[in-house]
């Protein structure tokens, strides 16, 4: 009972802060205006960490370097801390295999963010096309 409401939790803070910081990726990487609500509110929210993250990690080949290797970040956090919810504390899971699963999610997540950008756009196309 415990464990399922700490996997809820995690589920709920950790998978939407990476999807927040995923979202800035996307962002940033299609040049998308962020003079907006949802805009600034991603800039916000994410400004704490990025910000900081980029004295340390430069960009490359013109992306946002740093909110992606944090987005990575979180997630393999969020992965060890469901595999240590369920038990596998003294099993031993290999960091190239968690990163892998990690950056796999991310792929999943990323996908489904411009999925939902779609439908989104469509919906409005209908509304005001102008």
């Amino acid at each position: 009972m415990l464990s399922e409401a700490l996997l809820f939790l995690l589920d709920v803070v950790l998978q939407s802060f990476a999807a927040i910081l995923l979202l800035r990726f996307h962002l940033q990487w299609l040049r998308a205006p962020l003079r907006n609500p949802v805009g600034e509110f991603v800039m916000v929210f994410t400004d704490f960490l990025v910000l900081r993250a980029r004295r340390y990690i430069p960009s490359a080949w013109g992306y946002d370097s740093a909110t992606l290797l944090l987005a990575l970040l979180i997630e393999v956090i969020y992965l060890a801390c469901v595999l240590w919810i369920q038990g596998y504390l003294g099993h031993v899971f290999p960091l190239p295999g968690l990163l892998v699963l990690a950056a796999v999610k991310l792929l999943k997540t990323s996908i489904y963010l411009l999925m939902g950008a779609v439908f989104a756009q469509a919906i409005l196309s209908w509304v005001n096309p102008h």
